[in-house]
């Protein structure tokens, strides 16, 4: 059993004001993806960091709370296993814009 661990970036940019975006980038692996006996890829994603800024007026601000990014992990597939971030403003007073930071690590188990 061996383990690899890899590391994805995105920056989801938001400016026409919407609540919300989601980004899709691939981790990568050396080798093909362990599944478990029930079917299941043996695929682990945790979120690293997350920062979101908002445009306020062509001003950007700070950080907004965390709980506001989901990081899903969709099926394996040529070593590689498809990662999507969504990003939103719970409250998004005068529809603006934001800017999205998300780091996420994913951890598979291989063949």
């Amino acid at each position: 059993m061996a383990v690899e661990f890899q590391t994805v970036h995105f920056r989801i940019e938001q400016p026409d004001g919407r609540s919300s975006k989601s980004q899709e980038e691939w981790a990568k692996f050396s080798r093909p993806i362990r599944w478990d006996e029930n079917g299941a890829p043996i695929v682990e994603v945790a979120i690293q960091h997350f920062d979101i800024s908002y445009n306020n007026g062509g001003l950007w601000g700070g950080p907004i709370a965390q709980e506001l990014v989901k990081v899903e992990r969709g099926e394996p597939r040529n070593n590689g296993v498809p990662i999507t971030a969504t990003a939103w403003m719970r409250d998004n007073p005068g529809h603006q814009g934001f800017v999205a930071e998300v780091t996420a690590l994913v951890i598979a188990d291989l063949v």
